[in-house]
């Protein structure tokens, strides 16, 4: 019985000094992420607009994404035009740095 004990304390010693090793040495931003916390993050500190113009199949011809707090009239915007084929699918992705508003106008290359 007392070999028993014996056994199972040292085991369970040898497993905390483990664990505590892993934890002395694992990145703090590691132990923290989640999948939520990381995907909500992002998501929260971006907003996007999408412009649809005469599409009813509900893919964008524009959008745009710029940092939570820009007004659409700062030209801090990363603007997208998407180009469709008659399938409708996209086959080309051009980019412009402006604002959201002169998203039609914009110079995409």
């Amino acid at each position: 019985m007392r070999r028993t004990f014996l056994i199972v304390a040292l085991m369970m010693f040898l497993g905390s000094t483990q664990v505590f090793a892993v934890n002395r040495f694992y990145p703090e931003w590691k132990k923290q992420a989640k999948i939520g916390r990381i995907t909500d993050s992002i998501y929260s500190a971006v907003q996007v607009r999408c412009a649809y113009g005469a599409r009813t199949d509900g893919q964008p011809e524009n959008c745009g994404y710029a940092a939570r707090g820009v007004t659409s009239d700062e030209d801090a915007w990363l603007l997208y035009e998407f180009t469709y084929d008659v399938n409708d699918q996209l086959t080309l992705r051009q980019v412009a740095f402006d604002a959201w508003d002169n998203y039609a106008t914009a110079t995409y290359l």
